[in-house]
């Protein structure tokens, strides 16, 4: 190795930065104070703007871009996929859809031909990346922002000083534009952004956005708008002036150094070198990125360059293959452009060209006999007899673990790499290809074959028909019992907090629908006979209350499918000295088992997560019932909307509830999947029967239902209306108030059972006669107790009814108000 490396990435600091620093801590004003003001002075001067905002780093600059701008939930905002995720993630802050538009072959940055094609009328900008250094097509974009009324942000965040096709400084345009000085970049303050405002108005709102919400002219304590905490502090801001101040000198040395790289690379044929730009384009100098032919072994070339002193790495994915973009609607296949220069499959690459060194897997493909699989990895020389193989095989419904086990795989790769079982070589290999069975199975271009026992083998055919014998070394460390156990638990973990989201929608619902119908009188029902009025609001919020304990089981049984077993083997752990808590951290897991035995033999977070679903289930079939009844003719008291019934054959009539009607019939359903799974675990002995196999069923079939169940739910509730005259009508019945005369008694010292006892022979007299309570004369009433007056007509007034229930957790509208605020509460703090 040389003895100099080259110094592309490495930060320049010197004296004046030591100076300034001491200067500050010297100072004792750390955060906020004249070093600050000075930076962004310098700065805003040296870019020739009229003002800069420094921000606590170049991600916290973007957020306050986007917020400056006025994006927000439904927006879209058209950018590149070739970029650091930070780019889009400043739009999913903010509810702002990411729109990507492919790139130029040329530059790597936002086409704007591509750009213009992905405007809708829901799009409110664009957000062009300078990529690498060099400037993007501001003027076109500038052109297109103009014809469609949209606003720009420029991501400059690795192009400080790039000069673009009009002569200009990248991000003096007058555009908002933001920077970044992180350390590897032109300039750096260790962490650190800038942001440059379109104008005074915008340069307020974001000095104050960037502390707090409080407003430069306010007491230290007052805050009148949402804001963060982006502020830079003195100490940083110290090594940015100095940084300015020389800035020139910095640009120049990346240029000299990105000379010699030219020069020294120049002579390796079909070795794609970056260009410096065409006049008057220059490109800033952040990396030095070089596009290697294909078919090059990637990983040799880096490991050569690190042995020459020169650090290199494969950079930048494309973002819109990451997990969190893919589910909104993103797929391999729309942006070809960019994806024939990236590889969207690995999270730690970049330029395709950089990564397929392995050729044409196909070339493997003749080497396995897929039917053989079974016989290679086990003692047996005979196939499986047909009437076992159809009871033994588990691919029709584990297929559902398959995302799981692709995941755990790719940590279980990276864990063997750690302790030197696979290379780095073998490691990025084995993940390229695990990766691309992921999108197969994701896409449905998985072909499974008939002798695919479960899931586990058929990944593992797969695996080898791509990359050959390597495959085999997955399995070092491992069995399919922790492996199995693994996926179940992050099935487990990812459909409890589906299901709680879904839970907290209807929750949401209930607790709107009670704040319009907070004072709605109805009948209250025992044994569905009248008993006493409630107020509508009071009666859906129970229901609430039942969703908020189903959340909280939900919430139970993710925690504690939240310990991962992947480490413990068939039973009694693994030979391999594996970092089981990095390769749970991973994978989302909180914790590692602390015994192998029961580690593999363990499905009490599948039972717990059946047991949460049969309650939900069960609580959402009572609302369903009741919605049925309060739906019919006999009771009219609401409306279900017609997209959530179903007519009659025969009976032109009918509207039936049959959405209510499921809800009421799939509660037995999930109940008989927790019963299922308690006979499977039920005197099994230690540690794992193929027994368990039969655990998935009954799990994926209740996570389909129950979350079938609560998504009609929700669309139930919300378009559900209330007869508002028939629920009044049906409160009114005096007979409700029949309590409130008794209570009446025990406050003038009638012992309970004696008052019960004088009113139930008053509603038999009139039940007997035909007549309401009211109707009784005021001797007849006396004549059961001396103790009933001319008050007894004032407690039949239905208002009373309900306003003596003055307990909390009772009817009345001031005890409604107070359970509304705790349902609110509640919510936002689930």
């Amino acid at each position: 190795m040389t003895d100099r490396p080259l110094p592309l990435a490495k930060p320049l600091i010197g004296d004046e930065e030591e100076r300034l620093v001491l200067e500050v801590l010297r100072s004792g004003q750390l955060s906020l104070g004249p070093m600050l003001e000075r930076f962004e002075r310098d700065f805003a001067d040296w870019l020739g703007v009229d003002d800069a905002i420094a921000t606590s780093s170049g991600t916290a600059a973007l957020h306050l871009g986007v917020r400056a701008l006025g994006w927000g939930p439904g927006d879209e905002v058209v950018l590149t996929p070739f970029t650091f995720v930070a780019s889009a993630n400043c739009l999913l802050y903010e509810g702002v859809r990411p729109v990507f538009a492919d790139i130029d072959p040329a530059t790597f940055n936002l086409d704007p031909g591509a750009a213009a094609a992905a405007v809708t009328e829901r799009t409110a900008g664009l957000l062009p990346v300078d990529i690498f250094g060099y400037p993007s097509a501001m003027d076109q974009f500038e052109q297109l922002a103009g014809r469609r009324s949209l606003s720009l942000l420029e991501d400059s965040c690795q192009a400080l000083g790039a000069i673009d096709s009009q002569d200009r400084k990248v991000g003096s345009r007058g555009n908002p534009a933001t920077f970044a000085f992180y350390a590897n970049k032109q300039m750096t303050t260790g962490e650190g952004g800038m942001l440059i405002p379109e104008n005074p108005g915008m340069a307020a709102r974001i000095r104050s956005e960037r502390n707090q919400g409080r407003a430069v002219d306010m007491a230290w304590l007052d805050h009148d708008r949402l804001g963060f905490n982006y502020r830079l502090s003195d100490v940083a801001a110290a090594i940015g002036v100095a940084q300015v101040s020389r800035l020139d000198s910095i640009l120049a040395e990346r240029r000299r150094v990105a000379d010699q790289y030219s020069r020294l690379l120049g002579g390796i044929e079909g070795l794609g070198l970056p260009s410096p730009g065409v006049e008057p384009v220059r490109r800033s100098w952040f990396v030095f990125p070089v596009l290697l032919p294909a078919g090059t072994d990637r990983e040799a070339v880096i490991r050569s360059l690190h042995e020459s002193g020169v650090p290199a790495k494969a950079y930048l994915p494309a973002i819109h293959l990451f997990p969190h973009l893919r589910e909104l609607g993103y797929r391999e296949g729309q942006f070809p452009v960019a994806e024939e220069n990236l590889d969207p499959l690995d999270g730690t690459s970049v330029l395709r060209r950089h990564v397929r060194g392995r050729g044409d897997p196909g070339g493997y493909r003749s080497q396995i006999r897929p039917e053989g699989i079974i016989s290679h990895v086990s003692r047996f020389r005979e196939d499986p007899d047909p009437r076992f193989w159809r009871l033994n095989r588990s691919i029709d419904f584990d297929r559902h673990l398959a995302p799981y086990d692709i995941a755990q795989s790719r940590a279980h790769a990276r864990a063997l790499n750690r302790i030197d079982v696979i290379t780095d070589p073998e490691l990025a290999e084995l993940d390229r290809a695990l990766a691309e069975i992921g999108v197969e199975l994701e896409s449905g271009e998985f072909e499974f074959l008939p002798a695919d026992e479960d899931i586990h083998m058929a990944i593992e055919r797969r695996l080898a028909e791509l990359i050959g014998d390597l495959a085999g070394k997955l399995h070092t460390g491992r069995s399919r019992n922790d492996q199995v156990a693994t996926d179940i638990c992050l099935a487990v973990i990812v459909h409890s907090r589906r299901s709680r989201a879904l839970i907290e929608a209807s929750m949401g619902r209930l607790l709107e629908l009670a704040r319009t119908h907070a004072a709605w009188a109805m009948p209250g029902y025992t044994h569905l006979q009248r008993a006493q009025p409630v107020y509508l609001g009071h009666h859906l919020l129970a229901y609430f209350w039942m969703l908020s304990r189903d959340l909280d089981r939900f919430e139970a049984a993710q925690a504690a499918a939240a310990v991962m077993p992947l480490g413990s083997g068939a039973l009694a752990g693994v030979n391999w000295e594996i970092d089981r808590h990095r390769v749970a951290a991973e994978l989302g897991f909180d914790s590692v088992t602390a015994n192998s035995l029961d580690a593999t033999s363990n499905r009490d977070f599948v039972l717990d997560f059946l047991a949460a679903a049969s309650i939900c289930g069960t609580h959402l079939s009572r609302l369903g019932s009741e919605l049925v009844i309060w739906s019919s003719t006999e009771f009219g008291f609401c409306t279900i909307a017609e997209p959530f019934t179903s007519g009659s054959s025969i009976m032109p009539q009918k509207q039936n509830p049959d959405s209510a009607e499921l809800l009421r019939a799939k509660a037995p359903r999930l109940v008989g999947d927790l019963t299922t799974v308690l006979g499977v675990m039920h005197a099994l002995p230690l540690t794992y029967g193929k027994d368990m196999q039969e655990d998935k069923e009954p799990f994926f079939d209740a996570v389909e239902t129950i979350e079938a169940s609560l998504e009609m739910t929700v669309g139930i509730l919300e378009g559900i209306e209330f007869d508002r005259e028939r629920l009044f009508d049906a409160s009114g019945d005096e007979m409700l108030a029949a309590t409130e005369v008794a209570d009446l008694l025990v406050r003038r010292g009638v012992p309970f059972r004696q008052a019960h006892g004088i009113v139930g022979d008053l509603v038999r007299l009139c039940v007997a006669e035909g007549r309401s309570l009211s109707d009784l004369s005021r001797q007849e009433i006396s004549a059961r107790s001396d103790q009933l007056d001319d008050e007894y007509y004032e407690v039949l007034n239905r208002s009373s009814w309900l306003e003596s229930k003055r307990s909390e957790g009772g009817t009345s509208a001031e005890s409604l108000k107070h359970q509304i605020m705790l349902a609110a509460a509640r919510l936002e703090s689930p």
